[in-house]
């Protein structure tokens, strides 16, 4: 399934609410900067943009879109944050971004990542969306994040305080780094923008440490221009692994892949 199509399945299925009156007709193609620049919108930091939820009710999907107004040199103007109301849209949302600046581009990213959607866009039933989702779930097994930092725990401490020290990058530098990486680089995937955004969020803020590049360390994520993967585990998202730091109150390493063709946006 294409973009266009998946947008199609978007409108067949889910209907879009708003109690803001200047937007009349909102679909799943509205981009975050067409709010950022709106003059009525310049001093506000957060705000409820749309309420979206399955046309059958029975099917009990619903999730708020909230735009956020942040800026970052030239990714983004503004950004989207997806917030799951219910406990269907939490397995429909499960292992994704939830942050994002344009919505078709998004929502065609989580078809494509969420077993959950598929399920529903084939059937057009919640309940065998999550009757699947919970079935692979349990098949697969969870990912045992409390192996994986372990692991990385009793890697680092292997280091010598000096070496830690070169190792962890200033968390206060973040910024700095995520535009080095966007300077240095050739042009971003919309997968790996997604991915930098929730970086310069400060949801994961606490949990996230930057690494140097000098150093082979194995429990962390990489980050490409076109990819993201956990080194030790590829095929587990990083959002489950995020996810997990937050709720654990755990560090996560995050490692830059340079390829140094520089003028990506």
């Amino acid at each position: 399934m294409d973009k266009n199509n998946c947008i199609k399945y978007m409108d067949k299925f889910f209907q879009l609410d708003t109690d803001i009156l200047w937007l009349k007709n909102p679909d799943f193609l509205m981009q975050s900067r067409i709010f950022y620049y709106r003059n009525n919108f310049k001093a506000i930091n957060e705000i409820k943009i749309l309420t979206v939820k399955s046309k059958n009710l029975n099917d009990d999907i619903v999730f708020d879109i909230y735009f956020i107004r942040a800026e970052f040199e030239t990714l983004f103007s503004g950004y989207f944050k997806i917030v799951p109301i219910t406990s269907t849209a939490v397995a429909m949302f499960e292992g994704v971004s939830k942050l994002c600046t344009d919505l078709g581009e998004y929502f065609y990213y989580v078809y494509k990542n969420s077993e959950f959607l598929k399920i529903y866009f084939a059937t057009g039933s919640g309940a065998n969306a999550l009757e699947h989702h919970n079935r692979k779930k349990t098949k697969e097994g969870a990912f045992d994040f409390k192996k994986y930092k372990k692991d990385m725990y009793l890697e680092i401490s292997s280091y010598s305080q000096d070496e830690f020290s070169e190792l962890v990058l200033n968390r206060n530098l973040t910024m700095k780094y995520v535009s080095n990486f966007i300077k240095l680089n050739s042009k971003c995937s919309e997968y790996v923008k997604m991915f930098l955004i929730n970086i310069l969020s400060k949801v994961y803020s606490k949990n996230i440490c930057i690494i140097n590049n000098a150093y082979d360390v194995k429990n962390h994520i990489l980050v490409g221009t076109q990819n993201i993967k956990i080194n030790n585990y590829p095929n587990v998202c990083v959002y489950d692994v995020i996810e997990n730091a937050l709720k654990d109150n755990a560090l996560v390493l995050v490692k830059f892949n340079y390829d140094f063709k520089t003028g990506g946006k």
